[in-house]
């Protein structure tokens, strides 16, 4: 990743209660379960002889995807944050996930990226699994926030691969990197038994988990930058920009500072260790070398 599209400020620890400086990841979480209350206090009226009433909030907000084709793109966020009403585990282990992964990549990458990386998963996931249903000719519905939670996932793989998680409360260690491997398969497996023409053999979104790891592999893999774009929507700011990258295209600054791409791999390799062991274990030249990233950063930023 790049010195130029990081946005963290240096901080002497980040030794704080969670939620305070991570409050897209607490936000979500609260809108999430928000939602889920909802979703249990406004069944429809009526009797429904198979399973549970539905909700006003699933009619609103679900992954319908004849309502896509009818034009309710809005469908294609909001059903991340909806979720199974006949099983808790369902909200449970997505927002443990969130919980779990999410506040170290939104340290990382700051709130405001975070967020539209969430948003653009979920929505990334859902047009995978609603192309994956056009493709073999049906029109099938889905809630839950796993596509979304799943590019969290494959995203924090790909800044901590040999980071070993505990399987079966603790039995098991996994590196993380194998355990997306697992996903992918467990995953890919009833897509193929689709293809050959055997249904559906699971109520599971397979097709948006697929969808979410491979947003969450792209997104790091290409550098992207979500907050970028939006920051261009201002006409202002974008008259500006315009001005200052035809500035730039004949102007060509050299300075006697020390290589990007080598500063780059000195502050993941401070992050790194900073995750995994706390700030106490920082040397006084790493502290200075976090500073002076983040100082560069932000006279890059200055002249977007």
């Amino acid at each position: 990743m790049g010195i130029n599209s990081r946005d963290y400020v240096y901080r002497d620890s980040y030794e704080q209660p969670w939620g305070h400086d991570v409050p897209v990841c607490r936000g979500i979480l609260i809108a999430t379960v928000v939602v889920f209350l909802a979703q249990i206090f406004t069944p429809l009226p009526g009797d429904w002889p198979q399973g549970m009433r539905p909700s006003y909030v699933d009619e609103w907000l679900g992954l319908n995807s004849a309502g896509v084709l009818h034009g309710q793109v809005w469908r294609l966020v909001t059903y991340a944050f909806v979720h199974d009403r006949a099983s808790v585990f369902h909200i449970l282990f997505n927002m443990l996930g969130l919980w779990w992964f999410g506040p170290t990549l939104e340290r990382m990458r700051g709130s405001r990226e975070f967020l539209f990386f969430y948003l653009a998963a979920a929505t990334f996931a859902g047009l995978g699994f609603f192309a994956w249903g056009l493709a073999l000719g049906n029109l099938p519905n889905a809630v839950g926030a796993s596509g979304a939670v799943f590019a969290v996932l494959m995203l924090y793989a790909t800044y901590f691969p040999r980071e070993k998680i505990g399987l079966f409360f603790g039995l098991i260690f996994l590196e993380i990197r194998w355990l997306i491997a697992i996903f992918v398969a467990i995953s890919l497996f009833p897509m193929l038994l689709e293809l050959a023409g055997d249904g559906k053999t699971s109520r599971v979104a397979d097709s948006a988990h697929l969808a979410g790891l491979l947003f969450g592999y792209l997104y790091r893999r290409y550098d992207w930058r979500l907050d970028s774009l939006t920051s261009n929507l201002r006409w202002p700011d974008w008259r500006k920009s315009l001005r200052r990258s035809q500035s730039r295209r004949q102007l060509k600054v050299f300075t006697e500072d020390e290589d990007v791409s080598s500063l780059d791999e000195k502050v993941d390799a401070i992050l790194a260790k900073l995750h995994n062991q706390g700030s106490d274990s920082l040397t006084d030249a790493e502290r200075a070398t976090l500073k002076r990233a983040s100082e560069r950063y932000k006279q890059r930023s200055d002249v977007r």
